[in-house]
């Protein structure tokens, strides 16, 4: 188990939000569907977004040099949407 940190710009915004999972690819699809039902993002970029995280050969990249980092980036039309993850270690057993 791990906190995930997610560290997403977008639209003019910085948006974080921490997840509790047993790895990387399960606390991104919990974020996916946060971030999704979240008032950050309107129906059309919802359905980019969810489409995106769908397909296997675009996953959250590996961030070379470092340990427990990854980005994944999104272009919706003339915009992008960029996430950083971070995996910590649980200090609590509390969720966020």
């Amino acid at each position: 188990m791990g906190t995930y940190t997610f560290i997403c710009e977008h639209a003019g915004g910085t948006y974080i939000s921490q997840f509790i999972a047993n790895d990387m690819m399960t606390a991104f699809s919990q974020w996916i569907s946060y971030f999704c039902c979240s008032q950050y993002v309107n129906n059309e970029e919802r359905e980019i977004i969810k489409w995106w995280s769908t397909q296997s050969d675009m996953p959250p990249c590996a961030i070379d040099e470092v340990t427990n980092v990854w980005f994944w980036e999104v272009r919706i039309k003339k915009r992008h949407l960029i996430l950083h993850i971070i995996k910590t270690e649980i200090n609590s057993p509390k969720a966020f």
